[in-house]
């Protein structure tokens, strides 16, 4: 009995022993699975951050030291959220231990977003700095430069962890960000030519995203365009000043012809992929771009399911298509409403989006009424088929009576 005893349970602990092992070795291949995994690109809003940050942080007044000690304070909650802290705990005390961030450790948006900090706090330093120099040569104007050429630096790191890490988008906003910062650097180095080139494909990239963004972005966009534009006018001028340089004819092929350089692919790329999405719609011979994404999704939404009604088969299937295109246009309708509400509220006047939510709302309204009539036709058809069905077995059924 006891060897009997023995034996099943050393038997039990082998099963046992086996289950374990073939568990371990399950989470050992889920894990080498999830590390094989690439991780989801980034999408990280870059000029809308840094817009709501300045407004919200001292630059609505100028301030760049109150903007500088936000960015300090955000680093550093940065730093302890994600563990990066510079200060290692050593024997007796902590000591500084420079750490640099590098693509292989970008495992979460806050990193880039660290970064991007590191450089808005150099700029603005920079800026700080100029107020103070105020146009007088000494140790501020060589702090300055020192300053803006870190902002640089950091914007560059940016630029490149964004293409490795971030989508297409972030991508293309990273580089017209570094750009800017670079030259602001060569601006301030009296580097006309450079500053000229780096500030054009900045805009360029700015100016073109613009166009598919939509109404809010549009705006932060236009903004940035027009806040460059004055630096532009300024490198040109001293460019023909000293009489050499690309001179005007050089801003303008930096702004148009852009065949010839790889941002050019990027922007179309972004560009296309934004397209695919667009939605024009026209009415009474007058057409309207679509850019709110809900509404153009109702819309779109209501497209599919007229073309899903027009090939149903049996008038069940087309009633069932037609009340779903019903209630996706009434969602858009209240989507229309509730933006025009906002807009009313916010005190502003009638301008050009406005007229084109009054266009979209009478587009919707049309589709409706077409769609309704559609149903009714398909209710009236089915009914009219029941009632001859009716009739022909009534009079088959009275005939047949009167035979027998």
């Amino acid at each position: 009995f006891f060897s009997t005893c023995m034996a099943e349970t050393l038997s039990s602990e082998a099963e046992s022993a086996l289950n374990v092992s073939e568990m371990e070795n399950v989470l050992t291949e889920i894990s080498e699975n999830q590390e094989d995994q690439p991780l989801a690109k980034f999408v990280i809003p870059v000029l809308k951050i840094i817009k709501d940050a300045q407004g919200q942080h001292g630059l609505r007044y100028g301030d760049y030291q109150r903007y500088r000690q936000y960015c300090t304070r955000r680093m550093r909650r940065l730093r302890r959220s994600l563990k990066f802290l510079h200060w290692e705990q050593g024997k007796g005390k902590s000591k500084f231990v420079q750490k640099v961030i590098s693509a292989g450790m970008v495992v979460d948006s806050r990193f880039l977003l660290l970064v991007l900090n590191k450089a808005e706090r150099a700029w603005a330093y920079a800026m700080q700095l100029r107020d103070k120099a105020d146009g007088q040569v000494g140790r501020e104007v060589h702090h300055l430069m020192r300053r803006l050429g870190k902002a640089a630096k950091y914007g560059a790191l940016f630029e490149q962890l964004a293409k490795e890490k971030a989508d297409d988008r972030t991508a293309l906003e990273a580089e017209a960000y570094a750009a800017f910062l670079q030259g602001s650097l060569l601006l301030e180095e009296e580097k006309w030519e450079l500053a000229l080139e780096r500030l054009a494909r900045c805009r360029t990239v700015y100016d073109e995203l613009g166009k598919v963004a939509e109404a809010q972005e549009q705006k932060l966009y236009k903004e940035r365009v027009d806040e460059l534009d004055p630096s532009i006018r300024y490198c040109r001028h001293n460019m023909l000043r000293q009489g050499g340089g690309k001179g005007g004819e050089g801003e303008r092929v930096l702004l148009s012809d852009l065949s010839s350089d790889l941002l050019k692919g990027k922007v179309d790329k972004v560009l296309a992929a934004d397209a695919a999405d667009a939605l024009e719609v026209a009415w009474l011979d007058r057409s309207v771009a679509v850019t709110h994404l809900t509404l153009r999704q109702h819309i779109l939404a209501a497209h599919g399911y007229a073309e899903e009604a027009r090939m149903a088969e049996g008038a069940e299937g087309k009633l069932e298509r037609f009340d779903k295109l019903l209630m996706s246009l009434e969602d858009a309708k209240r989507v229309i409403r509730d933006e025009i509400a906002d807009k009313l509220k916010a005190g502003g006047a009638a301008d050009e989006d406005h007229g084109r939510l009054q266009l979209a709302r009478t587009y919707v309204q049309g589709l409706m009424l077409m769609g309704t009539r559609d149903r009714d036709l398909v209710l009236v058809t089915s009914l009219r088929e029941k009632l001859r069905a009716a009739a022909a077995a009534g009079g088959g059924g009275a005939g047949g009576g009167a035979g027998d």
